[in-house]
Order: structure tokens, then sequence, then C-alpha cells
């Protein structure tokens, strides 16, 4: 995704059904989510993203 010229945030789109974001905490990225994706992927699009910084 490309927020800006010089700026991108890398996501990762998983599943099908109902959408579902799911939002790291501080000092994570989108792999923190990586044990729970299987359950979730089976009822939601799962939408996970590495925050910037």
């Amino acid at each position: 995704m490309t927020i800006t010229e010089n700026t991108s945030i890398d996501y990762d789109v998983q599943g099908e059904g109902p959408p579902l974001l799911l939002i790291n905490g501080l000092g994570f990225g989108r792999w923190g989510w990586f044990k729970q994706l299987p359950a979730f992927t089976r009822h939601f699009r799962t939408i996970t993203f590495d925050v910037r910084g």
C-alpha cells in the first residue's frame, strides 16, 4: 500500500468472510499474528499490516 510517493506500508490479506482488521501493538509487526491467523482466516478476511516506526 503506497501512502505517499516515498512511503509504503506492507500488508497482507487472507481468508474470506467479513473483514477483520488486526492491529499489532508497539514493537511488533504483522508477523505477531502468525499463530492466530489460521483460526481467524477460517471465518474472516483478515487484514494485517506493519505500522510505521
